[in-house]
């Protein structure tokens, strides 16, 4: 059995009002699925409809419905992305368009950046806060310690693939904070005591180090490779 396709074009700006570059669309895209074995079985259309009008897309909408998808206005915006304007949040990522450094005469490039959201970065600290709360105080440190690890690997194994570093930099910074107020308090001593714990310590009592664990995006280039850093 062929794998079955929907096709779905659209035009922002028909001036002749003659549908040929939906036309043009649909062909590319029928050869393409001829190409591969491929079976259309919808074709849906959005002709002269502009992504910035704010425009409802009757075409994109029936795409949706042959899915079983149905979107929610309360979640469904038009964001038009220019430098240093607004961005907008998709799978716990805050993407934004910025620019490079200008180096060596040039002004710099721009590209579409991503970092963990704000409602992703408040997720990380409520659940270390949970991890490391007064609750608590009879688990060992090392338990303690094992259990941020462990969310911290995981939060980190996905949004590291970003431009997520200066994130990362303040979710360690806070993870060292509760850890060092955690020992603190179940030795019932002051803050700078647990701190000094920490700092002490050859390994941080052996929280992981997030430093080199971002995999950023490099405009017009291959991926960078993480350099990792073992304690």
């Amino acid at each position: 059995m062929s794998r079955q396709a929907a096709i779905y074009v659209r035009i922002s700006e028909d001036r002749t009002g003659g549908g040929l570059g939906v036309e043009r669309q649909e062909a590319d895209c029928r050869a393409l699925a001829e190409r591969l074995g491929w079976e259309i079985v919808a074709v849906h259309s959005d002709n002269d409809v502009s992504a910035y009008s704010g425009k409802p897309r009757p075409g994109y909408r029936a795409l949706l419905a042959d899915l079983g998808l149905q979107p929610k206005a309360a979640k469904t915006r038009i964001v038009h992305l220019t430098e240093g304007g607004e961005g907008f949040d998709f799978l716990g990522f805050h993407h934004r368009l910025v620019r490079t450094r200008p180096r060596r005469g040039t002004g710099g490039l721009v590209y579409l950046a991503r970092w963990p959201s704000r409602k992703a970065a408040q997720h990380a600290r409520d659940r270390i806060r949970l991890l490391t709360m007064r609750a608590r105080l009879a688990a060992p440190v090392e338990q303690i310690v094992q259990e941020v690890n462990a969310f911290l690997r995981g939060w980190v194994g996905f949004f590291r693939y970003g431009n997520s570093a200066r994130e990362f930099d303040k979710i360690s910074k806070y993870a060292v904070m509760r850890v060092a107020l955690f020992v603190a308090k179940r030795h019932q001593r002051g803050r700078s005591w647990g701190f000094a714990q920490v700092y002490r310590s050859p390994d941080s009592l052996g929280l992981i180090s997030l430093n080199g664990t971002v995999i950023a995006p490099r405009p017009n280039r291959p991926w960078r490779a993480p350099v990792e850093h073992r304690r």
